[in-house]
């Protein structure tokens, strides 16, 4: 189902329903990773998929909501994330590989994350007869159908801000420069310049939304 990944439904499936399927969250691949000293990147989904069925091959067909829940507490409450995780507390540190060899602080290993793309791009807030100029995303791609402010993917300064509407309105003075903005992504940092405007007259070949 869309929004459903395979930690919800295992965690659904197992708790509610007593399947015996794994739910494999960040926690149990913290746990699993220090447990057996796994230097895989946890991060990775072919990784994910290979600890989720390595615990489907051991899971209790009579208890599975508990052993799930079991590894998620262990987790989140023992095998900490954050700080130095409470050894000393862990029911399983007697057979945790990197407890026995004090790596525990050495895993999960993680590849370090890609910095994110800066795309510079510059915003208008057109205004006409008290309506503002929208445009609507394309149907694919990031935030695919979403509506916007007119704008481009490059920084303009005053001049080329007012040559880039005229191809649209007839303005009634000069662009006002707003302040700059930066809205974060996953992998996209958008840095905003804009402008604001107000139109005398639309033209008829004007692609914008009112």
């Amino acid at each position: 189902l869309p929004g459903i990944g395979s930690y919800t439904a295992g965690a659904v499936a197992s708790i509610a329903y007593g399947e015996p399927v794994p739910a494999v969250d960040g926690n149990v691949l913290r746990v699993i990773s220090r447990y057996r000293m796994d230097d895989r990147d946890m991060l990775n989904a072919k990784v994910r998929k290979s600890v989720e069925d390595d615990l489907q091959a051991v899971i209790p067909q009579d208890r599975p909501g508990d052993f799930n829940q079991a590894l998620m507490e262990l987790g989140a409450t023992v095998c900490l994330p954050n700080g130095t995780p409470l050894c000393q507390s862990c029911p399983i540190s007697g057979c945790c590989r990197a407890f026995q060899e004090q790596h525990q602080m050495l895993f999960p290993l993680k590849s370090p994350k890609k910095p994110r793309k800066i795309l510079k791009m510059t915003v208008f807030l057109v205004e006409n007869q008290g309506r503002w100029a929208l445009n609507q995303r394309p149907e694919k791609g990031l935030l695919a159908g979403l509506w916007e402010f007119p704008n481009t993917a490059e920084p303009l300064d005053r001049e080329q801000a007012a040559a880039y509407l005229n191809r649209w309105v007839r303005p009634a003075g000069e662009p006002v420069p707003l302040s700059p903005a930066v809205h974060v992504f996953t992998h996209l940092e958008w840095h905003m310049t804009a402008w604001k405007i107000s139109a005398d007259q639309v033209l008829p070949h004007c692609p914008f939304i009112w």
